[in-house]
């Protein structure tokens, strides 16, 4: 039985941006995921593409959600979650409470950088949100 007639011949290379690139990213996809390294935290997972150049591989970035409890049992770690947080909803022009629906769309400025995946494959990161 046939399940695909395509040839894949033709397929484009994806590539990633070189460190330091500042460039227009949009979002893609938003949702709260549970974090891998910190029972009972999450983050709020987001992937994004590059705005004008289809071939450069999506970019996931996972912002840590700050906690109420965090703010009293660890204030720095709760700034520094709180200080990304501001800095992406304000690149993205983005109003709170941020609802994951809506955020999809939303375009926003950020700095690359460069990272490898689990297989060795380069990667983009998003090293810094500036506003606009």
């Amino acid at each position: 039985m046939a399940i695909i007639d395509e040839a894949f011949d033709d397929l484009p290379v994806l590539t990633t941006l070189p460190a330091e690139t500042e460039c227009d990213l949009v979002i893609n996809w938003a949702g709260v995921t549970p974090s891998k390294s910190h029972e009972g935290r999450e983050n709020l997972a987001l992937t994004f593409s590059v705005v004008g150049d289809p071939n450069v591989q999506d970019i996931r970035a996972w912002l840590p959600l700050p906690s109420k409890e965090e703010r009293t049992m660890d204030p720095k770690a709760y700034v520094r979650k709180a200080r990304r947080l501001r800095d992406f909803v304000a690149s993205f022009n983005l109003e709170m409470p941020l609802d994951t629906d809506a955020i999809a769309g939303s375009v926003g400025r950020a700095i690359l950088g460069e990272d490898v995946d689990l297989e060795g494959n380069p990667i983009n990161t998003v090293r810094r949100f500036i506003s606009k």
